[in-house]
């Protein structure tokens, strides 16, 4: 499917798609979205021109078909990727309502994020004062929030949560790992039973910590934190406490977004998406 469709080619194929039944209409799918990937311009001119004065009503759904299909192709290679990125995971589940971004979206803010935070962060060595800097950082100086109760879609989507900077526990958690990456410092998220923590545990460093991002970033040590599961009769050793990899992080942000859209009532087309999506991961 490598030929360039005329103009009149492709008014035929959207004309086509509006009388033919939906057998044939997978087959034309396939050609408008191959026009739509190699000759856009051409495409949207057809469109202005044939369609000025008003649009078929189903082109919309059309198109949005055709786009989500490819962005579920997007998380199939995501997702067999032996070491999948984050912020690129993250990016994709922002594609499902801004198709716009590009897949370093989160990526650029990061950095520039990062590059806001240096001076306060490039000096310190200590796990726990990295740590604390960030915390500083991250609510402080760039100014971000949590919110607990009553989550939407855009405290999910991560590049709205970067825009209004404020969002669940979860992406505040996303936040820190990724902004801790640049400075050298590895933190990986765990649930303890419903308690989101980071470790930070680099082999660089002599001991652990722990963060608690819903407390604003308060550090535990190792004894704080076996003091807590002892008083909650944890049976759980630290060592056995498994962490978040990233398809682990981008199907948690997927089933959330699940989760809120079931009480939103949003459009089936958009929810079953974000279902295949997750069972992809």
């Amino acid at each position: 499917m490598d030929k360039n469709y005329s103009d009149k080619e492709i008014f035929a194929i959207v004309r086509l798609m509006q009388t033919e039944d939906e057998g044939n209409c997978v087959v034309l799918k396939k050609q408008l979205s191959h026009i739509i990937k190699k000759q856009p311009t051409d495409f949207k001119n057809v469109i202005s021109k044939e369609f000025r004065a008003s649009k078929p009503a189903f082109l919309q759904t059309v198109l949005e078909d055709i786009y989500l299909q490819d962005l579920k192709y997007a998380f199939t290679q995501f997702s067999i990727k032996q070491n999948p990125n984050l912020e690129e995971g993250v990016a994709l589940i922002s594609k499902i309502i801004t198709p716009s971004i590009s897949k370093d979206h989160v990526k650029n803010i990061i950095d520039k994020f990062s590059e806001e935070l240096s001076d306060s962060l490039t000096e310190k060595s200590e796990p726990e004062d990295i740590c604390k800097m960030l915390t500083q950082g991250i609510f402080s100086i760039l100014g971000f929030d949590i919110k607990v109760k009553d989550l939407t879609a855009q405290d999910i989507y991560f590049d709205k949560f970067l825009v209004n900077k404020t969002g669940g526990v979860f992406n505040i958690a996303c936040l820190y790992v990724m902004l801790a990456k640049r400075f050298g410092i590895k933190l990986e998220i765990l649930d303890l039973h419903g308690k989101l923590l980071l470790e930070c545990d680099d082999i660089n460093f002599k001991t652990n910590c722990y963060i608690d991002p819903l407390d604003y970033g308060t550090i535990s040590s190792e004894r704080s934190l076996k003091t807590y599961l002892m008083k909650r009769d944890i049976n759980l050793k630290l060592q056995d406490i498994k962490h978040f990899n990233t398809r682990q992080i981008v199907k948690r942000i997927l089933g959330n977004l699940i989760y809120v859209y079931n009480r939103q009532n949003p459009t089936a087309n958009r929810l079953n998406f974000i279902r295949e999506c997750f069972e992809v991961l």
